[in-house]
């Protein structure tokens, strides 16, 4: 992987294990490396989101119904992204 700051405008092109993920008008994101970028992160995400909703939930918190809500939200991002 080799990220890189634009020659012409310094935006910071990001590359990861799927292709860049960040760019600008020079050398732009790939768009098929971003979706499996996101994808890989949001499925972190809804894991964390998922195991703290059940601890809040067990300990009859009140952050357990925003964090269910969080994983519904983070479901439907991923569905979205494919």
């Amino acid at each position: 992987m080799s990220s890189f700051n634009c020659e012409h405008c310094n935006a910071l092109c990001a590359d990861t294990e799927f292709g860049y993920v960040t760019g600008c008008e020079h050398y732009p994101a790939e768009p098929k490396a971003l979706r499996k970028y996101m994808k890989l992160h949001l499925l972190s995400l809804h894991g964390t989101a998922l195991n703290l909703a059940k601890v809040a939930e067990s300990n009859q918190h009140f952050l357990a119904k925003p964090l269910e809500r969080l994983c519904e939200e983070l479901i439907t991002s991923l569905t979205i992204l494919g």
